[in-house]
């Protein structure tokens, strides 16, 4: 039964294209996105790659000296963007060639204009983006939402990662827990209605 109740939540979260549900809402979110913008460090370059479902935007940090290491990308959370990562990026500005994406799905510049069908489309956009863009291996660290997306991109793509960092990834160690399901059937499916559980409710 519990895993019925899974299928069915997963069903409604399927075959969706990401939107915004009104264009004032839009403007609000794109205004708080480039103020926060201004205290993000400066990207080597911001870059917008069309994929086959949609236009994904990513920026790019080169360090200063020129280095060999391997380059880190960085996944972030649900309901975030990669301006979520501005408490840390500045740390491994010179460690490596940086690459912070927004996902296609997400809040943020990316722009969605089909639908997945399964995890491995998922999977194949972001290889899109990273093919566009020239990197051939990469460490990825992961939080949330971004640790899942991060090792299902490894498993199609296992070649292209050298390795994994994970931070708190959902449904990778363990199967969503019950209470969290049944709070979303309570919710109606509307996922914002269960932001404020996500961040200050849980035990």
């Amino acid at each position: 039964l519990f895993q019925g109740v899974i299928n069915v939540v997963m069903i409604f979260g399927k075959n969706k294209v990401s939107r915004f549900t009104t264009d004032e809402k839009r403007v609000i979110f794109h205004q708080a996105y480039l103020e926060a913008l201004e205290i993000f460090p400066k990207a080597t370059r911001s870059i917008d790659i069309k994929t086959s479902f949609g236009v994904v935007r990513i920026y790019e940090f080169l360090p200063k000296v020129k280095t060999h290491n391997t380059p880190i990308v960085f996944f972030h959370g649900h309901y975030a963007s990669s301006l979520m990562w501005i408490p840390n990026i500045e740390s491994f500005l010179n460690e490596a060639p940086l690459y912070v994406i927004d996902f296609i799905d997400e809040p943020g510049l990316s722009i969605q204009t089909r639908a997945f069908r399964n995890h491995k489309e998922e999977a194949l956009y972001l290889e899109e983006v990273f093919r566009k863009i020239g990197v051939k291996k990469f460490h990825i660290i992961g939080v949330s939402l971004g640790g899942w997306k991060a090792v299902n991109y490894a498993y199609y793509y296992p070649n292209r990662v050298a390795s994994l960092i994970l931070l708190d990834p959902v449904s990778v160690f363990s199967p969503l827990s019950k209470e969290i399901v049944f709070r979303y059937l309570g919710s109606l499916f509307k996922e914002h209605n269960m932001v404020e559980y996500l961040l200050n409710g849980q035990k």
